[in-house]
Formats: structure tokens, sequence, C-alpha cells
């Protein structure tokens, strides 16, 4: 029995600490981004369009 037991309780650990640890290299890449001025301002306006651009493409296709 606790042979199923152990994984029962470590494995959600596991899988924490591997969110966690995926978490903080995507804010580490975006500090990096940040520090190496690859950020622009956010533009609602631009995303929709270029959000209509795509669908207009997919559409035609």
């Amino acid at each position: 029995m606790t042979e199923i037991e152990r994984p029962t309780i470590t494995l959600p650990a596991v899988l924490q600490r591997q969110e966690f640890a995926s978490l903080k290299a995507d804010i580490d890449q975006g500090m990096t981004d940040l520090t190496e001025g690859r950020l622009t301002d956010f533009d609602a306006g631009r995303i929709a369009e270029r959000g209509e651009i795509l669908s207009a493409r997919s559409r035609s296709t």
C-alpha cells in the first residue's frame, strides 16, 4: 500500500516545483527582454489589427 501512497503524496509536489521553475524561467526571460530593450508599449489597436489580418488570411486559405 505504501508503494501507491508515496507517489500520490510526492508527485503533486514534484509537479508544483516544475511549474514554479517554468514560471521563474518565464519571468527571468521577461526581465532579460526588459533590460535589453526588446519590449514595446501595450497597443490594443495594433493587436486587434494583427488579429484581423491573421483572421482574413486564415479565411482565404
